[in-house]
C-alpha cells in the first residue's frame, strides 16, 4: 500500500498563491519558481488531502468547490501564523513592567544601543528604559554587583565571570578626519583622543614606532569634529566614528599601521537576569552587536 506523502507548509503556501492569481505561470514567477515545480507540488497536496483543488481543461483550469474551501482555510492559516509574533509580543508586553537600567562605556558610543532600546521602549512600553553612559568599566562593574544597574556593555571582560552575558565581534580601530582622498597615514596631523580605559587599551596607537604629529588631545567627540574640518586625523574605534560618517562628517581616509581591535561585552548580575524584562534585553543587546 502506497503511503500518502506527507502535507507540507511550502505546498499550501504555493497552492494559495495560484488560489489568489487564478493563473499558473502568473503564481510560479511570484513564487520564483518553474512552473513544473508548481504544477508537480499542486499534485502532491490533492494527493494528500484526498481531493482534486483545481479542475484542467486544456491549458486552463478552473478551482474546484473543494479547492476553494482549502483556499480560504489556508489563507486563515497564514493570516494567524503572520500575526503570532505580533500577539506574543502584546501579552508579553502587558506582563513586562518596572524599570530596566542601562548603561555603555563611552568609547563605544550610543549608536550601539540605539537601534535596541529604541525597539524595546516600541515592544514593552510599560517598561522604563533609565540609560546612562561610564567611563571607566571597573565603575560600572561595582554598579551591576551593587544592584544599581541591571545590564551593560563594556569593553573589557568582567573580572566577575558571573556577570558575563557574551561578547560581539571585534570593533576595529579606524583613521578618520573630513571627507577626502585617502593618503598615507604619516601624512596626516592628529588629534589624541584620550579616554579612561583599562592599560591594555589606554594607548592602542604605538607612538614609539609609529611617531605621529600630535596637535590636541581631547576626549570628546565634538573636538575630533571640530579638528576634522582642518584636515586633521584621529584614530578611534569605528563604533565611535560610525554615526558620523553616515552625516558625511567623517570619512576613513587611512589605513593604520597595525590592527588594533576593541570588544564590546554585554554584561548583567545574575540576580537581574532573573528579571524577563532584563533577559531581553540583554538577549537584544547581543544579538546586534553580533550582528554588526
Amino acid at each position: 500500500m502506497l503511503r500518502e506523502p506527507q502535507l507540507k507548509i511550502v505546498w499550501l503556501e504555493q497552492y494559495l498563491m495560484l488560489y489568489r492569481e487564478q493563473d499558473m505561470t502568473q503564481a510560479a514567477m511570484k513564487l520564483d519558481i518553474s512552473l513544473a515545480t508548481l504544477q508537480r507540488n499542486i499534485r502532491l497536496l490533492e494527493q494528500r488531502v484526498g481531493t482534486a483543488l483545481i479542475q484542467r481543461e486544456g491549458k486552463k483550469f478552473y478551482i474546484t468547490p473543494e479547492g476553494r474551501l482549502l483556499g480560504e482555510e489556508a489563507q486563515q492559516f497564514f493570516t494567524r501564523i503572520n500575526q503570532l509574533p505580533m500577539q506574543l509580543k502584546r501579552e508579553l508586553a502587558g506582563q513586562l513592567q518596572g524599570t530596566v537600567a542601562v548603561a555603555w562605556q563611552s568609547a563605544l558610543s550610543f549608536n550601539v544601543l540605539a537601534d535596541v532600546l529604541a525597539q524595546f521602549i516600541s515592544d514593552y512600553p510599560d517598561v522604563y528604559v533609565r540609560s546612562s553612559v561610564c567611563t571607566q568599566s571597573l565603575m560600572i562593574e561595582k554598579r551591576l554587583q551593587k544592584g544599581q544597574l541591571d545590564v551593560a556593555l563594556m569593553i573589557v571582560p568582567p573580572g566577575d565571570e558571573s556577570l558575563l552575558v557574551g561578547s560581539g565581534r571585534p570593533i576595529p580601530y579606524v583613521i578618520v578626519s573630513c571627507p577626502q582622498p585617502q593618503r598615507h597615514w604619516s601624512t596626516f596631523a592628529y588629534v589624541e583622543t584620550v579616554q579612561e580605559l583599562p592599560a591594555e587599551l589606554r594607548f592602542p596607537w604605538n607612538e614609539e614606532r609609529f611617531p605621529r604629529a600630535i596637535v590636541a588631545k581631547t576626549n570628546m567627540m565634538e573636538t575630533v569634529l571640530f579638528w576634522a574640518k582642518s584636515g586633521v586625523a584621529s584614530y578611534i574605534p569605528l563604533s565611535l566614528a560610525e554615526p558620523y560618517i553616515r552625516e558625511g562628517k567623517l570619512a576613513i581616509v587611512a589605513t593604520p599601521p597595525e590592527e588594533k581591535f576593541i570588544q564590546a561585552y554585554v554584561c548583567a548580575a545574575p540576580t537581574a537576569m532573573e528579571r524577563p524584562a532584563v533577559q531581553i534585553m540583554a538577549e537584544q543587546i547581543l544579538f546586534n552587536l553580533q550582528s554588526l
